[in-house]
């Protein structure tokens, strides 16, 4: 109890909160950064699997994983 309010306090969200959009910046920067499958990437990012993946990143960023992948890469 005593350190979620502490971090809370201190980072302005809760630590599962800042958990998983530290989850999703590190997916967006792999989906950018390199070619690996989007499942691969899923995993590696701490997510069950692909779905759940998908569902959280549209959620967060507001677009499916691969739009955001085509939209980076294109000019």
């Amino acid at each position: 109890g005593y350190f979620t309010r502490a971090f809370k306090v201190t980072f302005g969200e809760s630590p599962h909160r800042w958990r998983h959009q530290k989850r999703i910046e590190h997916a967006c920067s792999r989906l950018v950064g390199t070619d690996e499958a989007i499942a691969g990437i899923a995993v590696a990012c701490g997510f069950n699997d692909q779905a759940h993946f998908t569902r959280a990143f549209k959620t967060a960023i507001g677009m499916t994983p691969h739009t955001y992948r085509m939209q980076a890469i294109s000019p």
